[in-house]
């Protein structure tokens, strides 16, 4: 594995811990999250920035 994966995995894994415990004790509400994909990756910033009005 590359180092530059473990880092990641590492700062997910803790971000998550965090976000877990600080809802465990109720010091934070949950939000909706909405995921999306675009299938075409080359396209994807043409998108998005039509979307939040760049363009």
């Amino acid at each position: 594995m590359s180092s530059h994966f473990i880092r990641w995995a590492m700062l997910l894994f803790a971000l998550f811990g965090a976000s877990v415990a600080a809802l465990a004790q109720g010091q934070v509400q949950s939000l909706p999250l909405g995921i999306g994909a675009i299938p075409v990756l080359g396209a994807a910033p043409l998108f998005v920035a039509e979307r939040e009005a760049w363009l």
